[in-house]
C-alpha cells in the first residue's frame, strides 16, 4: 500500500512522539521547544513492534544531513530510562491534568535559573499535593519538562536523587486525607472565639473547612454570640442557610440585594444603573416606594429583620460596600464571629474624577440655592478644595476641622434631601454620588492621593476586624499575605500541610469560570459522555475498588446538581456503580459498589 504525506515536507509537523521534545532551533524565551502530549485521551494504545524495530534499525549517514543552520544536538542522557516506556495512557492523563492545575503552574511560573533543583523540588512537591505519588510519574514529569534541571544537564542520578529526598519526606511529614480531617476539625476546637483575631484556614479542598466552620458558628449561637457569615455568591448563601439548620430557637436572616434572583425586582435594570453610582436612596424612593411587591420584597424583609437576627449571612460585595459595614449597620458591632467563606477583596482603591468633582459641586449648589441648607454650604467648601487640588495634580490633606466637620453630617438625611431633588427635577443622575465618599474620608480620615495615570484623587481602605474574631477560609492564600493587606496580625491555620490523598484524587471537570454553563452545554447536547465522561471513566478504571467522593459546589440544590448527577450516574452504570447522593454532609461511608455524590 502507498501512504501518501502532506506537502509541507515536515513529517515533524504531522508524527509526533508523545513524552518527546520537538527540537525545531534552539529555543527562546517566546518560541521554546515543547513537549508532545494526548489533545485527546486514547481509550487504549497499540504497541506495532514490528515498526518500533525498523526505527530501532535505522542508520543515517551524518553527511546526508545538510542544513542551513548550525545544528546543535542534545546533551546525552546518563543512565537507563527505560521504564519510561511503561507509562500508560491513565498516568499520563493524571499527569496531564495535575499539570493544568493552578498550584503546578503557578510553582512553574517561578523558575529560578540559578537554583533548578530548588525549584524542581517545589515542582514535585506541588504534584504531590495534586495527589499524584506514584513515583513513576513524579520521574517522567522531571525527564520530560522543560526548564528542569534534567533539561538543561541530563543527569539521571540527579532525578532519582530527587525523588528519593522527596519521597522521605512525604512519607515522614505528609497527611493523609482522613488523618487531615481529624486533625482539623482539632484545631478548630483549639481556637477561642472569645480572641478577638483574624485567623486564616489554609488547608485545601476536601479537608473539612466549610464543615468545621459550620460546627463553629452552631457553638457560638449556643453561647449566646451572634454571628456575620460572608460568601461570594447567592448560591452559597442558599447553601450555607440550609445546612446551619438551627431550628426556630435561633434565627438565621440572609441579606438579599436587588441583584439577588430571590427578589426578583421588577426594577433591576434601574436598581443597576442607580446603585452602581451610589444613587441607593433615589431608587428607594423613586421605585421602592410605591412598588407592588415591596410587601412581599425579600430585600425589603432582610433589611427589616437582619438587626435582630442571631446570624446574619451576606456577600462579600456587602463588606466592600463602606468601611463602617462591620460596625454601623445591622447591629454588626455585636456580632464577634465574623465567618468569611473564600477570599474576599480586602483592600479597596477608591476613585474621585473632576467630572465627579464639578457635577457634584453644581449639585450642592442648586440645592443650597433652593433649600438654603447650611451642611450643602459646607459640602461646597470641602469639595471646592479637593476639586482645586485635583486641579494642582497634588495630593491633599484635610484638616482635623474639616473631618470633625464631615463627622457631625447626617448623611442619610443629607441622601434623602438630594434624592428628593432628582425627583423633583425628574433629572437622572448620570454622576457618580460623591456623599458617600466625603463620609468615608471623614471616618477614616484619609489623605487624598492625586495619580496622574487616571487624572484622578483616591483614598484607599480596609475593613477593621477589631474586636472580632475573624475567620478567612481559603486554601489557596497564606497568612502572610493576608497580613500585609490588613495591617493586622493573622494566625495561619493549617499552613503549608502536604495532604495526601491516596484514595482520593480530586479531579476537575470543569476549570473555567463559566464552567457550569459549558459542563451544562455538553451534558444536553449528548457531548458529555466524549468529553467529562471519558475523564470520569478513566477515574472509575484507575480506581477500581475504592470509594470516590464527587464534590459538586455549582448551581442550586436541586436544579444543576440533579443534572449532572444523572449524566454522571450513566456512566457509573456500565461498571455496576450506584451514584449515592449526601447533599448536606461531608463525612459518609463508601464502598466499591457506590458513590457518595457530595453537595458542597
Amino acid at each position: 500500500q502507498k501512504v501518501w504525506i502532506d506537502s509541507i515536507q515536515d513529517v515533524t509537523r504531522i508524527m509526533k512522539l508523545i513524552g518527546t521534545t520537538s527540537v525545531k532551533a534552539n529555543p527562546t524565551e517566546d518560541r521554546p521547544n515543547r513537549v508532545s502530549y494526548w489533545l485527546d485521551d486514547p481509550e487504549s494504545i497499540a504497541e506495532d513492534s514490528k515498526l518500533f524495530d525498523y526505527l530501532q534499525s535505522i542508520t543515517v549517514d551524518p553527511s546526508l544531513l545538510k542544513s542551513k543552520s548550525k545544528f546543535v544536538s542534545a546533551p546525552g542522557i546518563a543512565g537507563d530510562i527505560s521504564d519510561l516506556a511503561d507509562i500508560n495512557a491513565t498516568q499520563l492523563t493524571t499527569l496531564k491534568r495535575a499539570m493544568n492545575s493552578y498550584h503546578v503552574q503557578n510553582v512553574r511560573q517561578q523558575i529560578k535559573d540559578y537554583d533548578l533543583s530548588s525549584s524542581d523540588y517545589a515542582f514535585l512537591k506541588e504534584l504531590a499535593r495534586e495527589g499524584i505519588l506514584d513515583r513513576q510519574i513524579w520521574r517522567y514529569a522531571l525527564i520530560t519538562t522543560p526548564g528542569t534541571k534534567f533539561d538543561r544537564d541530563r543527569d539521571l542520578a540527579y532525578v532519582e536523587t530527587t525523588i528519593n529526598n522527596l519521597w522521605q519526606e512525604v512519607s515522614s511529614t505528609g497527611i493523609f486525607l482522613d488523618q487531615a480531617q481529624k486533625q482539623l476539625e482539632q484545631e478548630f476546637d483549639r481556637i477561642d472565639i472569645n480572641a478577638h483575631q483574624v485567623i486564616v484556614c489554609e488547608a485545601s479542598i476536601g479537608t473539612g473547612k466549610t464543615h468545621n466552620a459550620i460546627r463553629i458558628v452552631r457553638k457560638a449561637v449556643e453561647q449566646n454570640t451572634n454571628v456575620l457569615i460572608l460568601v461570594p455568591t447567592h448560591a452559597l448563601a442558599s447553601e450555607w442557610e440550609t445546612r446551619l439548620d438551627l431550628g426556630e430557637t435561633k434565627s438565621v436572616v440572609r441579606l438579599h440585594g436587588i441583584s439577588s434572583p430571590e427578589v426578583n425586582c421588577p426594577n433591576k435594570s434601574e436598581a443597576d444603573q442607580l446603585m452602581s453610582k451610589g444613587h441607593s436612596t433615589l431608587f428607594r424612593q423613586k421605585y421602592c416606594n410605591s412598588c407592588e411587591q415591596r410587601d412581599q420584597c425579600k430585600h425589603f424583609q432582610s433589611l427589616d429583620q437582619a438587626a435582630d437576627s442571631n446570624i446574619l449571612i451576606a456577600q462579600h460585595k456587602h463588606l466592600n460596600m463602606f468601611p463602617q459595614f462591620l460596625r454601623n449597620q445591622h447591629n454588626n458591632h455585636d456580632r464577634t464571629l465574623l465567618m468569611i467563606d473564600e477570599m474576599p477583596e480586602l483592600v479597596n482603591l477608591e476613585k474621585i474624577s473632576s467630572d465627579d468633582i464639578e457635577t457634584n459641586l453644581n449639585l450642592f449648589q442648586q440645592i443650597n440655592q433652593q433649600a438654603g441648607n447650611a451642611e450643602f454650604s459646607d459640602l461646597i467648601e470641602i469639595l471646592t478644595e479637593i476639586g482645586q487640588a485635583h486641579d494642582a495634580r497634588k495630593d491633599l490633606d484635610l484638616s482635623d476641622q474639616i473631618i470633625q466637620q464631615l463627622r457631625h453630617l447626617d448623611f442619610g438625611q443629607l441622601n434623602e434631601v438630594q434624592a428628593s431633588h432628582y425627583l423633583t427635577s425628574g433629572k437622572k443622575p448620570q454622576h457618580n454620588n460623591l456623599l458617600w465618599h466625603l463620609m468615608n474620608i471623614g471616618i477614616l480620615k484619609k489623605k487624598l492621593v492625586y495619580r496622574k495615570d487616571e487624572d484622578v484623587m483616591t483614598y484607599r481602605w480596609t475593613p477593621n476586624f477589631n474586636d472580632k474574631t475573624t475567620f478567612i477560609l481559603s486554601g489557596t492564600l497564606k497568612s502572610e499575605y493576608i497580613e500585609k493587606q490588613i495591617n493586622q496580625s493573622v494566625v495561619g491555620m493549617a499552613q503549608d500541610w502536604m495532604i495526601l490523598r491516596n484514595n482520593l484524587k480530586v479531579v476537575q471537570l470543569v476549570t473555567s469560570m463559566n464552567g457550569r454553563k459549558s459542563l451544562e452545554k455538553a451534558i444536553n447536547s449528548g457531548e458529555f459522555e466524549h468529553k467529562q465522561g471519558k475523564l470520569f471513566r478513566l477515574m472509575l478504571e484507575k480506581h477500581q475498588g475504592q470509594a470516590i467522593a464527587l464534590v459538586c459546589s455549582l448551581g442550586e440544590r436541586n436544579s444543576f446538581k440533579s443534572i449532572l448527577q444523572q449524566a454522571l450516574q450513566q456512566v457509573t452504570d456500565n461498571y455496576g456503580i450506584e451514584l449515592v447522593v449526601d447533599w448536606m454532609t461531608k463525612s459518609y461511608q463508601a464502598s466499591s459498589k457506590y458513590l457518595s455524590f457530595i453537595g458542597e
